[in-house]
């Protein structure tokens, strides 16, 4: 997934991300074929809040800023994500891993998703995935975090509690 060399860092390497490594939520697909579906929800949804019919009295700038707040909703669902109480680790990542699904061109870098999910864990989580983590999760790489929660996840659907 992504730079080779970037497989390797420490995930707290990426704790403090500079402003510009965020990407805007905009982002044009390469589209090898021309076969794909849009839900109706979000046909439903662009229509009824960013519809620019032209108008004189219209702005087209208006237009622009608010399908891209529209754009931003699911990426701010990423970035704020936060653990509801009595929730699992299993079922929130599961929660997460959907709300990326939603938005498969968020433009962030795998560390980030990570530590997005991380930090939206309840106080009685992370100590939980810490302790899994041999230590700190932080110290683990993107790919070693991310099957530590998947393996987690996993073992915690297989067993319920």
């Amino acid at each position: 997934m992504g730079d080779p060399a970037a497989a390797t860092k420490a995930l707290k390497k990426y704790s403090q991300p500079m402003i510009m490594d965020i990407q805007s939520s905009i982002f044009r697909p390469s589209i090898a074929d021309n076969t794909f579906e849009i839900k109706s929800g979000t046909i439903q949804m662009v229509h009824n809040s960013v519809q620019f019919w032209g108008a004189p009295t219209e702005d087209p700038n208006m237009h622009i800023r608010d399908f891209i707040k529209i754009c931003d909703t699911f990426k701010n669902a990423l970035t704020q994500f936060a653990q509801q109480s009595g929730e699992s680790i299993c079922e929130a990542w599961e929660l997460y891993k959907e709300i990326l699904r939603k938005c498969p061109h968020h433009g962030m870098l795998d560390q980030m998703i990570i530590n997005c999910f991380y930090n939206g864990l309840g106080a009685q989580s992370r100590p939980i995935l810490d302790a899994t983590s041999g230590g700190t999760l932080w110290a683990k790489s993107y790919e070693e975090a991310y099957e530590l929660i998947e393996m987690m996840a996993a073992n915690e659907y297989q067993n319920p509690t």
